[in-house]
């Protein structure tokens, strides 16, 4: 799993991890363009070059190489619904952003960006918290995924209040659990309990038993131990006073790409997933003026710095 400034993917790398080095790339190139077959010669080193079948066998592995980042570059462009902020041109062989003309290429470019930046040390970009960003990205995605009878807040680290206080509001918000209750009896020293997003549709009777989804979001690329850290039954069992009718569906978020060899062995552990490509896909066209600000902010500094340290 590379991250910028200390590695670069290898050639044993997944086309995911060399795909998004590319688009890297392509950010902070001065024409916002990258030639496909210059950087891939990076995973092709002198041994390939100089091998029994000479020029003939390091030009079908280049082929291969570049067929391979061209079938994940089409895939993406599917995946997002048609905003992939991408695209190949001259039969694959050059990799252009097509900038930031709409919301969706800002959204793209910051899930990549707080993928392979490393999340302690570029976190906050001109007092924007970038790992904050992901959870009011998903509240509003969720929100429009559930559609317009929903509602969705974010109840992570990335607001404030108390635990307790967060805990009353989303019974009261829900119609569910009626409140707080510390079942343990022991010190409550829960930041959000791994309740990053909470959204939910209620009927007009406001009565319990209802749809209520509870996700979790994490930026970078050390996820998947994550995947089974919110469990919607253990956190109701241990701060809601009464169980909900219909126990909270799970989500998670990750501005990471999840590869689809892998897909539903990891689903079946983290609920409804939404990866960088399901973000993107199902965010909606605007986002408030403020969120979108902090986005734009955040985005455009992530690339700078990438760019002022790797040109």
């Amino acid at each position: 799993m590379f991250k910028l400034f200390t590695q670069s993917p290898t050639g044993e790398d997944h086309i995911v991890e060399i795909c998004d080095y590319l688009e890297v790339k392509t950010l902070i190139s001065k024409d916002y363009e990258a030639s496909l077959n210059d950087i891939l010669k990076e995973f092709l080193g002198p041994a390939d070059e100089e091998s029994d079948d000479g020029i003939d066998d390091y030009a079908d592995k280049m082929r291969e190489k570049i067929e391979m980042v061209s079938g994940e570059c089409d895939r993406r462009k599917l995946a997002c619904g048609g905003q992939y902020p991408f695209e190949l041109q001259f039969e694959g062989e050059l990799l252009k952003f097509n900038g930031f003309a709409d919301p969706s290429a800002y959204t793209y470019v910051y899930l990549l960006m707080s993928t392979r930046l490393n999340m302690n040390d570029n976190r906050i970009f001109k007092e924007v918290n970038g790992a904050g960003l992901l959870e009011f990205i998903s509240a509003e995605v969720t929100r429009n995924y559930l559609g317009p009878l929903s509602e969705a807040i974010v109840f992570g680290t990335a607001v404030p209040g108390s635990f307790e206080s967060k805990v009353n509001n989303l019974c009261e918000l829900t119609g569910e659990g009626i409140e707080f209750v510390n079942h343990s009896g022991g010190p409550v020293d829960e930041n959000d309990g791994g309740l990053d997003v909470l959204a939910w549709i209620n009927f007009s009777d406001k009565k319990a038993a209802k749809l209520v989804a509870f996700g979790q979001c994490k930026t970078g690329t050390t996820w998947e131990d994550k995947l089974s850290d919110l469990d919607p039954t253990a956190f109701c069992k241990s701060w809601l006073y009464r169980q909900p009718a219909f126990t909270p569906i799970k989500m998670f978020f990750i501005s990471d790409i999840l590869v689809d060899e892998r897909w539903y062995k990891k689903v079946v552990l983290s609920g409804i997933l939404f990866d960088r490509l399901r973000i993107v896909d199902k965010a909606p066209k605007l986002f408030s003026e403020e969120l979108m600000s902090n986005i734009i902010t955040w985005t455009l500094e992530a690339v700078k710095v990438t760019t002022d340290k790797l040109n």
